[in-house]
């Protein structure tokens, strides 16, 4: 009766270490790694100039000093139809990928 008490024990054990390894492995890490990289990026962001043109080449718009530019994928049902940044004062801007708009460096 022992024997099976301990293997019965083991079990467990080794089914609790295998829930606390996926946890750290897939959540804890992966969070981690993002808050990093979000610190990261608040003091290694770029210096963007987006520029929005009219269809004729017309400078519509530009804002400076923008740190980063979002937008959707590639595909799938995720797939974002515009791309949106915020600027230096905060403030938030969408523009739809309708748009023509040039991110350069400065």
């Amino acid at each position: 009766m022992s024997k099976i008490k301990v293997i019965f024990s083991m079990i467990i054990i080794v089914v609790v270490m295998a829930v606390f390894g996926w946890l750290y492995f897939f959540y804890f890490n992966v969070e981690r790694s993002n808050q990093i990289r979000r610190s990261i990026d608040k003091y290694t962001g770029q210096n963007l100039t987006i520029s929005v043109f009219s269809l004729n080449g017309q400078l519509i718009k530009q804002w400076k000093n923008v740190s980063k530019v979002t937008s959707g994928s590639a595909g799938g049902a995720d797939q974002r139809n515009y791309t949106y940044f915020y600027t230096k004062e905060g403030k938030y801007v969408q523009l739809p990928n309708s748009v023509y708009y040039i991110a350069e460096e400065e």
